[in-house]
């Protein structure tokens, strides 16, 4: 996998460990289990891992994608991983926060 740099000098590798914590937090799963289903979501729709986790960052943080993510990959996400927190700041899962 790629380490250098891309936008904002974050480092591919560093967008995987970014989404695999997101999956973690939201999930409760394993980072084994996380990193299967985001390489598998990205192996599924043919897109990069690393897009694949800015994609998903980009969803969880809701936020429009930045120049390194196409838009197959942000509606990919959103369709697969669109059910976190609606509030910026949130950290309960929506699930959780609804019962509330």
């Amino acid at each position: 996998m790629k380490t250098h740099p891309t936008a904002g000098g974050i480092t591919a590798r560093t967008n995987v460990d970014i989404a695999i914590g997101i999956l973690v937090a939201f999930h409760g799963c394993a980072p084994e289990e996380a990193f299967t289903e985001l390489a598998e979501h990205a192996r599924i729709h043919s897109i990069s891992l690393a897009e694949t986790a800015r994609a998903l960052t980009a969803v969880a943080r809701a936020t429009h994608a930045h120049a390194h993510v196409s838009a197959s990959a942000m509606v990919h996400a959103r369709d697969r991983w669109g059910r976190f927190p609606a509030a910026r700041g949130s950290a309960a899962p929506v699930a959780a926060r609804d019962a509330a």
